[in-house]
């Protein structure tokens, strides 16, 4: 259908040009709606690295049970391991070239769920950019908030692979990429590529040692599937969600370590060239507070949403069923609570649980998770292997 592929194409030129200008007035660390810090893969880079190869070893054990009870999204267990052994060398100050392995094993299989290759060259362009290409710095990294982005990525999706742009300093964040997710080649006719462009930032009012904190997260995410070498009586789809909005916060000294507020505008369209969907557009609002301790933290906050849908979100926070495609739920007014501990066990190692509740005010049907995790990530100096003068 040439028609609805240069439509699209028009459409992503003008939509990647947009963020490429974006991206160089924005910028993010690795924090989010929840505290994922201990998920997040370091991109920092050391002058003292240069000319040292390294065995990185990410390990993450997940338990997440979801007593679900409503018609958009089942219950289910999620109860497994993933290991990322992977080789780190610094040929330079400015470069890393990775390469590794993705194993995940999901319990009760008895076997290796997930393989996959990890191959990452990183270039650090100046002090404040960095360019990927290859294995992406992903999920968590991310920073999105779980209406756009489910938490069961780290597991089941932990590799994205494409390109990366991160731009870092006292005051911006920002994270822009294309995660391919399916790769066709010319004789897969029957195939559909799949694809999502991402872009995270948080611009920072104040710097990080002020106690008063006002940050604004900005996020965009565009999922696409199908392509020009298929031939699939299927239109084109691409999907895209928005989230904005503020986060104000106050630094403590005592039990209670900080205390603030967020709120986010968050948008859905459907900008595909022929629809298909439910809906073509929604928005939804969604304020918490949160409190954060030593090793506690807790979020309270309110869901209200209308006509929303978001293929790579959490699907409790959806309009539509993905137990059954009929159900529609227009309006959705859910209360969250959640509360997580995390310690800090030893360098590199932290364990934690977390609970969360979904309360259907429309419904009086309450829905909750609990879980439990261990996290292993650390870097071990191998040899120094000079390569250039």
């Amino acid at each position: 259908m040439p028609d609805i592929n240069f439509y699209f194409f028009i459409r992503m030129k003008k939509f990647s040009a947009l963020l490429l200008l974006l991206t160089l007035l924005h910028t993010v660390e690795c924090f989010s709606q929840t505290d994922n810090t201990h998920f997040c893969e370091s991109t920092k880079f050391e002058a003292a690295d240069s000319n040292k190869l390294y065995l990185g070893i990410r390990n993450i054990n997940i338990f997440r049970n979801n007593e679900f009870f409503n018609n958009i999204d089942e219950g289910y267990t999620t109860f497994g391991s993933l290991v990322n052994p992977t080789l780190k060398y610094y040929p330079t100050s400015k470069i890393k070239i990775e390469a590794g392995i993705n194993l995940v094993s999901f319990y009760g299989t008895d076997k290796v769920d997930i393989i996959k290759p990890i191959f990452r060259a990183h270039l650090k362009l100046n002090k404040n950019f960095d360019f990927i290409m290859g294995s992406l710095y992903g999920t968590a990294n991310h920073n999105f908030i779980e209406p756009l982005f489910r938490q069961e990525h780290l597991m089941n999706k932990n590799v994205e692979s494409g390109m990366q742009i991160l731009y870092n300093s006292r005051f911006l964040y920002s994270d822009l990429y294309i995660n391919w997710e399916k790769y066709i080649f010319r004789t897969q006719k029957s195939e559909r590529e799949i694809f999502t462009v991402g872009w995270s930032s948080e611009v920072k009012a104040l710097p990080d040692d002020s106690r008063l904190k006002i940050n604004f997260p900005i996020q965009l995410l565009v999922a696409h599937i199908g392509g020009q070498i298929d031939t699939l009586p299927v239109p084109i789809e691409s999907i895209s969600n928005f989230a904005g909005g503020i986060d104000i916060g106050y630094k403590l000294d005592g039990i209670i370590k900080e205390v603030g507020f967020k709120t986010y505008f968050a948008r859905f369209k459907d900008i595909s060239g022929e629809k298909r969907l439910k809906f073509k557009k929604g928005y939804a609002f969604y304020p918490f507070f949160y409190t954060k301790t030593k090793f506690l933290n807790l979020y309270g906050g309110y869901w209200n949403a209308h006509d929303f849908i978001a293929p790579r979100g959490e699907p409790i926070f959806s309009s539509v069923s993905y137990i059954n495609e009929e159900f529609v739920f227009r309006h959705r007014n859910l209360m969250v609570l959640k509360a997580e501990l995390i310690y800090p066990f030893a360098k590199g190692l932290t364990v934690g649980a977390r609970y969360e509740s979904y309360y259907n005010l429309d419904e009086k049907q309450n829905d909750f998770s609990y879980g439990a995790f261990i996290n292993f990530n650390r870097d071990f100096f191998l040899k120094t292997i000079k390569l250039f003068k």
